[in-house]
This record gives C-alpha cells, structure tokens and sequence, in this order.
C-alpha cells in the first residue's frame, strides 16, 4: 500500500480495541455530520494527524457501518515513532481519514476463491469473507492464514464466525512456528508456513482466483509456485504489505 494525494475528512476515535499482542482495533466516527462512505473488501484508507505523515491500513468491514474500523500492528511497549503515536490514541481523540482506494478487488460470480494470507494481511480475508457472506453466501471459498505463533492469531474468531455463515467455505490456520501451549486441531492446523506443497489441496484448481497478502517474499514466492503448478498468471492477485 502506498500513499497519495488526496481529500480528508475529520474523524474522531470512538471505540478502542485490543485485538491480540501488538494489534489494536480503532473504530473511528465521522464528525461532519454525514456516514462514512461505503467501500470494497479489499480497499484501505489513509489516516493523517497533526505532526505525522499518512499511515495506509486496511479497511475492516463490513461496510456501511457507522463506524470505520481500522485494524493496526502496532508493537509492544513503549510505543515509538509515528505509529506509536497512532497506538496512544483514545477515545475522542481527532483523526483525518483520507477517501476508501485500493485495487486489489474480488469480481462477483461462481468462481471458487483461495485467499492466502501473513499475519495481519488476514484483514483482506476478513474484509472479504463479510462481504462474500453478505452478498454471494453459496460461493465456494477457501482461506488459508499464516501466523507467527499463537500470541498472534488474528482476528481467528471472528474468520472462524464468517466462515461459519458460508456453507462451502472453509479456514486454515497455519502457525509459522507454534509454541508447546498452542494446540493443533484447536488452536491452529497446520504447524509451518503456508506454501504450495503444505496446502497443495486447495492449489490444484486452475479455475480459482487466488488472493495472496503478506510480506514480499510471502506473496513473491506463493505467486511464483502457484504459476509453476498450472495457475495462470492473470488468476493469482497479490497485495504487499
């Protein structure tokens, strides 16, 4: 994701959330009068403050909420830098968002879906899976999340919830490197990183549109493996973080 220029409109913070270690929710409420504006899973927005530059995170739907939710890595104590300012905000506190933007978008229609993600790159999968749940609830759909370990599973619930809603979809957890106390078959399914050859089940239908979210080397090494497997390049649509 990268910043541009563009409008702003004030916001403040009305709700704050602790998601999991480093990760926080701010659920943010316009203060012009009118509601936020509506957006596709996958699209993000800037958010500015007084001394720090635009910071772009993804937006979490589903949209038409009255509240904008972003989801943000910020770290562990002490907070530094432009982002631990950003993690210091409370509520009432006062934020510019910039208009919703972004590319990576998911077309209407049958065609299953694998969506591959890296840590907090599973607020794309989110994002999706609500407005999939909302809108084409029969569509075929698999999700596959990579996660450090299992102070860090993400938003796992909440996948877990929409998942629940769509009868032919289904959801994957993958811990890089789990610890002794994380529990496979509850906790998590597959121990080790997502690649081609661990999740090679849901990698072998050339007619999929593949959405991959992660790091460079996450996203450059999924999309070079599933294009050596058959998949065709115009199938495999990758954002990275």
């Amino acid at each position: 994701m990268t910043t541009t220029t563009c409008s702003w409109r004030p916001y403040r913070v009305a709700l704050r959330t602790q998601e999991c270690r480093g990760v926080i929710s701010l659920y943010l409420e316009p203060t012009d009068g009118a509601l936020p504006p509506a957006f596709a899973a996958g699209q993000y927005v800037e958010l500015r403050m007084p001394g720090i530059e635009p910071h772009a995170f993804f937006l979490v739907g589903p949209s038409g909420d009255r509240l904008v939710r972003l989801t943000i890595e910020v770290g562990d104590e002490p907070f530094i830098g432009e982002v631990g300012r950003i993690a210091k905000l409370r509520i009432g506190d006062p934020v510019e968002l910039s208009e919703p933007k972004g590319e990576l978008a998911m077309e209407p229609g049958e065609t299953p879906v694998v969506i591959m993600t890296e840590d907090i790159g599973c607020l794309v999968a989110h994002a999706f899976l609500a407005e999939m749940a909302e809108v084409e609830p029969m569509r075929n759909v698999r999700v596959l999340c990579q996660f450090p370990n299992g102070t860090r599973m993400l938003m796992r619930e909440e996948l877990r919830k929409l998942v629940d809603l769509m009868p032919n979809a289904g959801l994957a957890v993958f811990l890089a490197a789990p610890f002794s106390t994380d529990t496979a078959g509850k906790d998590y399914e597959v121990a080790g990183p997502i690649t081609v050859e661990n999740a090679r089940s849901v990698c072998v239908n050339p007619d999929a549109d593949f959405f991959v979210v992660g790091s460079r080397a996450f996203t450059e090494a999924l999309r070079t493996d599933l294009v050596k497997l058959g998949i065709i390049h115009s199938r495999v649509h990758t954002q990275v973080l």
